[in-house]
């Protein structure tokens, strides 16, 4: 139960000048249909702060889609120019701007993912190992062990508590 979406942005405008094939209207519309149809899916979701012409507007509008499509895992990219796209071409974004806003969605993707280990504590998740300690669950969440499990097989953990970085399993 995750997905994940290729976003980049959650302003139309830049999405056009990205072209991309997508609105926000429609992304947003995709999320709520498929949370509608099955409510456990979580969504993934890459984002690039800094795109040409970018505003602080434009930037709250990305900001704001993250709600929007209840997003828990984001992936952020700070826009890096490439020579001789129709991107170079266009005014670009400060530097410092671009890190600024780069961090202001890891800031945001760290509460995100807070939130949602928080949802699983005590539930019991089916979970994937990928390492003797470290398995992901179907929704993309990162889990630890006490104890060594055997790698490539699925188990049932009982999630006892969360870091920053994981959900922990008592096994």
């Amino acid at each position: 139960p995750h997905l994940h979406l290729s976003l980049q942005s959650g302003n139309n405008l830049i999405l056009k000048r990205m072209k991309r094939r997508h609105s926000r209207e429609q992304a947003i519309d995709l999320c709520r249909m498929l949370k509608a149809a099955r409510p456990e899916l979580t969504f993934g979701a890459d984002l690039i702060a800094g795109f040409p012409t970018e505003s602080d507007t434009m930037f709250l509008d990305t900001i704001k889609l993250v709600d929007e499509c209840n997003i828990s895992w984001l992936h952020i990219f700070p826009y890096s120019g490439r020579p001789n796209t129709p991107a170079s071409r266009m005014p670009q974004v400060n530097q410092h701007e671009i890190s600024k806003r780069a961090k202001v969605l890891r800031e945001l993707a760290q509460q995100k993912k807070m939130q949602h280990f928080s949802r699983l504590k005590y539930k019991t998740l089916s979970v994937l190992m990928e390492s003797d300690f470290r398995g992901r669950a179907e929704d993309f969440s990162e889990i630890t062990t006490s104890a060594p499990l055997k790698t490539g097989e699925v188990y049932q953990l009982k999630v006892q508590d969360y870091s920053a970085d994981n959900l922990i399993a008592k096994n």
